[in-house]
């Protein structure tokens, strides 16, 4: 598994002109989705919004142009894990609309793997 994810595939997060956090972005291969074929997914991981911009709707934001972002690439499927005990962040992806797929041990982790078709 990679240990980290590189500086390329960071995404900062901009609204009305100010930072407002970040998310790593990836395609076709995640080392927690190696017994599916991924070709044409956008994963996306550490997704992060400072602590200053809370509870004003910019998590579903940043989660709808992420998925306009695969739309915009032509991918298939958006998809995401998380840890499998973070319920309100469980609870977040299931309202957006991702698709619980599994929970399972990974390298370590308790992981709860999610997965979204883009359609056009």
């Amino acid at each position: 598994m990679e240990k980290s994810y590189s500086f390329e595939s960071l995404y900062l997060l901009q609204h009305e002109h100010e930072f407002v956090g970040c998310v790593f972005i990836s395609f076709d291969y995640d080392d927690f989705w190696k017994d599916v074929s991924t070709q044409g997914s956008l994963f996306f991981h550490k997704l992060a919004i400072g602590d200053a911009h809370n509870s004003k709707g910019l998590g579903t934001l940043a989660l709808a142009e992420i998925l306009a972002l695969g739309k915009h690439l032509g991918c298939t499927c958006l998809r995401c894990d998380c840890h499998g005990d973070r319920v309100r962040l469980r609870n977040f992806y299931e309202q957006f609309g991702f698709e619980f797929i599994d929970r399972q041990k990974m390298f370590g982790f308790d992981v709860a793997r999610y997965q979204m078709p883009i359609s056009y």
